[in-house]
């Protein structure tokens, strides 16, 4: 999950995508693709599986499914909320994302500055002011 979230934020120009979902990974890559070298890029991010990519764009999406995956199994019987969309990375005063269980008194929480901790369920936000 931090690699996930390390790797997106690097490709989004240091800030935390809107969301940790396929659609809105695979353009940052295509993004940074661009950027990086035009003649590699797709037309569309629906050929994505079909072009010739570079080592970097397919180490990040092996990271991206490997965070997918985990995140699947953080929500297997807990809450889970995503609240990075637009927090930079380093901003350690931003819950990026949280997760635990129902009833729980805490939560476990990475920060925008990637580090994780168990806080007190009634300090985290629902959604992002």
């Amino acid at each position: 999950l931090v690699a996930l979230l390390k790797t997106s934020a690097g490709m989004g120009d240091g800030a935390f995508p809107r969301k940790l979902d396929r659609e809105c990974l695979i353009p940052l890559i295509l993004d940074d693709m661009k950027r990086r070298d035009p003649a590699l890029v797709p037309a569309t991010a629906e050929s994505f599986s079909q072009v010739n990519i570079d080592q970097t764009a397919r180490d990040a999406y092996w990271t991206y499914m490997r965070g997918l995956k985990a995140i699947e199994r953080l929500r297997q019987g807990n809450e889970w909320r995503y609240l990075g969309a637009g927090v930079k990375l380093g901003d350690a005063g931003a819950v990026v994302c949280w997760w635990g269980q129902a009833g729980s008194p805490t939560r476990t929480a990475v920060f925008g500055d990637l580090t994780i901790k168990e806080i007190n369920a009634t300090d985290l936000p629902a959604t992002r002011p």
